[in-house]
Formats: C-alpha cells, structure tokens, sequence
C-alpha cells in the first residue's frame, strides 16, 4: 500500500514500544537489584507478585489515558482514508 501506510504502521509499532517502556516504570531493574541482593524464595515470591501488580496497574493507566487521547489524535495523524474505504469495497464484492 505504499511509504504512506508504512509509516502508520511503523507509528504505531513505536507508540506500542513507548507504552511498554514506561508500564515496566524500572520494576524489572528494581527486581533484580532486590532479588541478588538476598536470594531467598519466599522474598522473591513476595518481590515478584508486588512487581507483577505494579505493571498491570501501570499498563491498565497508560492504556486508559491512551485511548481517552486517541480520539483526538487519530484524526489529527491520520486524515486520509482511502485505502480503508478499498478494504469495505472488497468486501462487498
């Protein structure tokens, strides 16, 4: 379909890999240096279920405020439509 749609996709692929960096927020790192700190099992356990949380909490946030912004943005990125109306098209026939 062309640079065009390309470059959408390569815009949404990016904007994917910002919103996983900042879910993980540095829990990864913090597990690490808390894990070889003092290795005992239920410690890591404990550090990795409150890990676990914290991302989900974080990602359940940026995913929400994320697509309350995405309806702005949409129209403002993406303006042409045509080869969505192709698509429909095909359908049809």
């Amino acid at each position: 379909l062309g640079a065009d749609v390309y470059g959408e996709f390569t815009f949404f692929i990016l904007s994917l890999k910002l919103i996983a960096l900042l879910s993980t927020a540095g829990i990864d790192t913090y597990l690490l240096r808390y894990i070889s700190d003092d290795p005992q099992e239920d410690k890591i356990k404990s550090l990795v279920g409150n890990g676990t949380i914290s991302v989900i909490f974080n990602s359940v946030i940026i995913c929400g405020i994320i697509y309350f912004l995405s309806i702005n943005y949409y129209n403002t990125f993406f303006s042409e439509y045509w080869y969505i109306i192709l698509l429909d098209t095909e359908e049809k026939q």
